[in-house]
């Protein structure tokens, strides 16, 4: 561990207990414990380094990773499909969805958007990593929304479960309700 980490360490563990010599000792193993969980769950090498959408990711306990695609035509429009499944079923978002294990952003984009719309993309880039709980089902998500420059074919609707509809709308046109990730795309770039 960095010095500046057994610092903060030392620090959140004193300010934690009143008197270190009242303390007994399972108590004090017990706020180690604690302080230390806090501490590898942040992953503190992620947060230096910048996140690269070709590389595995660092997994958090608990945590779902998915993506969201923003799609944009030659129109200005973006793609969006009604959610006909579980969680925010009823809502307009992105394609996407989990990623599987070992499986980069990147991939995962690729992959949920030739599944759902049978198209193909290119030039992606990371636009913002939104982070929900969901009350519907109970879990935790992180969701990576990427942005294709580019793509091939024209998208259908693969998974009728898993989409209603399927439409590109202008940025004045959107739909509601948009899932979490969406909204909060649309607020960034507009």
């Amino acid at each position: 561990m960095g010095r500046g980490i057994i610092k903060a360490f030392i620090l959140v563990l004193v300010s934690g207990l009143t008197s270190l010599e009242a303390a007994p000792w399972n108590e004090f193993q017990k706020a180690c414990r604690r302080i230390f969980t806090k501490v590898t769950y942040f992953n503190f090498r992620d947060a230096r380094h910048p996140l690269s959408i070709y590389s595995p990711l660092t997994r958090i306990p608990g945590v779902i990773d998915a993506v969201a695609v923003a799609i944009k035509n030659q129109d200005g429009k973006y793609l969006l499909n009604l959610r006909g499944a579980s969680p925010m079923k009823h809502m307009w978002g992105f394609l996407g969805g989990k990623l599987d294990p070992q499986e980069t952003i990147a991939d995962a984009a690729r992959r949920e958007v030739l599944e759902e719309a049978n198209i193909e993309i290119t030039g992606l880039t990371l636009n913002l990593t939104h982070f929900a709980y969901l009350h519907e089902n109970g879990f935790r998500y992180r969701v990576f929304v990427v942005i294709a420059e580019g793509f091939w074919g024209e998208p259908k609707i693969m998974e009728a479960d898993k989409a209603l509809q399927m439409e590109w709308f202008a940025i004045d046109k959107l739909p509601r309700p948009l899932t979490t990730a969406t909204l909060e795309f649309f607020k960034k770039n507009q």
